[in-house]
C-alpha cells in the first residue's frame, strides 16, 4: 500500500487542440511509459452518496475504485480522498484479476456497490519536471445494465501532476494553462443517470 499526496490540475481540450499542444511542446515532452488502456470500476451506494458528496463538499469526501490496465492481470484498489490539508490517494494491490471477482463491501459506514465503469486510452509524459497524462477515447458504462454506454467524443483530458522537485509554483510560471474541475466519475454518473 502507498499513500500519495496529490497536487494536480486538469485541462480539457478537443482532439485537434490536444495534438497541436503535443506538437508545439515536443521538446518539453518526454514519454514515460508506453500508451495503454485504463479500466476503472467505481463504487458508490444505491443512492449515490459519494457522488452527491463530491458535488456539495470541498473536503471530507472520497471516491473508491478498482483499476486495471491492458498490460496487467492484477487489479489495484484506489481510494482518493480530500481533507482540509489536501488531496490524497491510497493505492493497494489486490490478488484479483477481474472486476466480477469484487464483492460489495462497507467503507466508513456506507455499503458500496459497482456504480460506473470507465475506460480510456492514456499517454504518459514528463513535462517540465512534472508528470503529464493525456486521456482520450473516454467511455462510461453501467456495470449492471451492460448496454448503457456513453462516449465522450472529441474530448481529451490533460492532467499535470506536480512532482516534488518542481514545487507548486509550476502553474504560476506557466499561465498558458487554464485549469478546470473535472472528474471522470462525476461526469460519467451525470451522463448515465441524469441526462
Amino acid at each position: 500500500m502507498r499513500i500519495e499526496k496529490r497536487i494536480e490540475q486538469k485541462f480539457l481540450r478537443n482532439t485537434n487542440s490536444s495534438n497541436l499542444f503535443i506538437i508545439k511542446n515536443k521538446k518539453y515532452l518526454k514519454p514515460l511509459y508506453p500508451e495503454r488502456k485504463v479500466y476503472s470500476l467505481y463504487f458508490d451506494t444505491d443512492d449515490l452518496t459519494l457522488f452527491k458528496d463530491s458535488q456539495i463538499k470541498d473536503y471530507e469526501k472520497y471516491k473508491i475504485r478498482f483499476r486495471k490496465y491492458d498490460n496487467s492481470n492484477n487489479l489495484s484498489k484506489e481510494i482518493k480522498f480530500t481533507e482540509k490539508s489536501g488531496k490524497f490517494k491510497i493505492v493497494s494491490p489486490t490478488t484479483l484479476n477481474e472486476f466480477n471477482e469484487i464483492e460489495n463491501f462497507f467503507y466508513k459506514g456506507n455499503f458500496l456497490k459497482p456504480s460506473l465503469k470507465v475506460e480510456y486510452v492514456r499517454k504518459y509524459f514528463e513535462y517540465k519536471d512534472n508528470r503529464m497524462t493525456v486521456d482520450s477515447e473516454i467511455k462510461f458504462s453501467d456495470p449492471v445494465l451492460k448496454g448503457k454506454v456513453y462516449k465522450l467524443y472529441d474530448l481529451v483530458v490533460h492532467e499535470i501532476k506536480i512532482l516534488e522537485k518542481s514545487g507548486s509554483k509550476f502553474f504560476l510560471s506557466n499561465p498558458v494553462f487554464s485549469a478546470i474541475k473535472f472528474s471522470k466519475y462525476e461526469e460519467g454518473i451525470k451522463k448515465l443517470y441524469f441526462s
